[in-house]
């Protein structure tokens, strides 16, 4: 894989995502062309030095669909990798999408991985919306030399996004990250965690004011982790047309803030 960068900005701001992936761009094309052609739930792409594989709905694994949505499960192994996941995808006062994802890194190399998760949004929401998501992890050594995971330079573990239909150079609108350089390690055989982090959670996910959305939503997760070890990550984004008011009393517990700060 190639050492250049891609930047991914939104506005005025400017997400470092680190590595060039060209070959994802044509993944994420075809499969965002394929769900809407065929009305299928969501798919999960992963891509590393050691080959990339995506995942559709209905397609792999097993899906299972409800009146609100689907979960889709299902396993995959490869040269340098196995993966297992879970992806939840329900429509309630917001859609959202759950994904519990957990990769081992079966080469004798670090290794870095990128892992899109995205879902069809069930209508457009025009305007504005509402968004938010978590996520949180953890990662083992398995080979008794220690465990070693970290975001890509100046990078971010999560990325929440809407309306994405290229990777590389990546199009969609980021509207949230996580984990920002974050990095962590364990001794031999041991575990460490990444404690629970959101965004939009105010007063309850999705509680952050977002663009409009046409298409779809989903997270961008991508991490190094040391040859032999695991890596399992559960995140969620959430996204809701505002119902009305809802700015203005986002915009009222702002002042209260504001007010509560200056008394102190």
């Amino acid at each position: 894989m190639g050492k250049g960068t891609n930047i991914v900005a939104r506005k005025n701001r400017n997400y470092l995502l680190g590595g060039s992936i060209s070959a994802f761009s044509a993944f994420l094309i075809s499969s965002t062309t394929v769900l809407a052609e065929n009305n299928l739930g969501g798919s999960i792409g992963l891509f590393t030095e050691t080959g990339s594989s995506t995942w559709t709905t209905d397609e792999y694994g097993e899906t299972d669909w409800t009146e609100s949505g689907y979960s889709f499960s299902g396993s995959d192994v490869s040269a340098g990798w196995s993966v297992n996941w879970t992806m939840l995808s329900g429509s309630t006062s917001s859609q959202n999408l759950n994904l519990n994802f957990t990769v081992t890194n079966t080469s004798a190399l670090e290794q870095t991985f990128y892992l899109f998760a995205t879902d069809l949004l069930n209508s457009p929401i025009m305007g504005s919306s509402l968004v938010g998501g978590s996520v949180s992890g953890t990662y083992t050594d398995l080979n008794g030399d220690g465990v070693m995971v970290s975001a890509l330079e100046s990078g971010s573990i999560y990325t929440a996004f809407i309306d994405a239909s290229s990777f590389d150079p990546f199009d969609g609108i980021v509207v949230g990250t996580l984990l920002d350089e974050a990095s962590g390690s364990a001794g031999n055989f041991l575990t460490g965690t990444f404690a629970g982090s959101a965004f939009g959670d105010f007063p309850t996910i999705p509680g952050q004011v977002g663009p409009e959305a046409l298409l779809n939503y989903g997270m961008l997760l991508q991490f190094t982790v040391s040859a032999g070890d695991t890596v399992g990550l559960t995140s969620s984004m959430a996204i809701a047309a505002p119902a009305p008011g809802a700015f203005a009393l986002l915009g009222l517990a702002g002042l209260c803030g504001r007010r509560r700060r200056r008394n102190a």
